[in-house]
């Protein structure tokens, strides 16, 4: 797997998308498909290192955790962004992103629980319209 995406880090057309996520990902390594805990891929061991740019090495879930809670702003946004696009089920308006702000930034000790209940409080949602 990591000889795949390192193909497509080296291709400039992929790298600039692959270069930062990548790293997340590896993070990751230790889940298998299903969710399961694992430390070995097959017979070899696995290796959840990764490396985002800047030379930030992140080395497992706890290095993850730790790296996006520091990212706490924008993971939140990020996130609001991502759960409304999938609530809304269409790409976001311009409209859709100053209530994404205004989401964000009221987001106080943030809680999945309570970011998707603002969402479906919200005027995008309730005033969506099937097309």
């Amino acid at each position: 797997m990591r000889e795949r995406l390192a193909q497509h880090r080296a291709d400039p057309s992929c790298a600039s998308c692959h270069r930062p996520l990548d790293a997340y990902g590896f993070t990751l390594e230790n889940f298998d498909a299903v969710g399961g805990f694992r430390t070995k891929d097959g017979t070899f061991p696995v290796d959840n290192i990764g490396e985002l740019p800047g030379k930030i090495t992140l080395n497992g879930l706890a290095d993850l955790r730790k790296n996006l809670a520091s990212r706490e702003v924008d993971f939140t946004r990020t996130l609001t962004e991502k759960l409304m696009t999938y609530a809304l089920g269409r790409g976001l308006t311009a409209s859709d992103h100053v209530q994404i702000s205004n989401l964000a930034q009221r987001q106080k000790n943030p809680t999945l629980q309570r970011l998707i209940t603002e969402i479906i409080l919200s005027d995008a949602f309730r005033k969506r319209t099937n097309n």
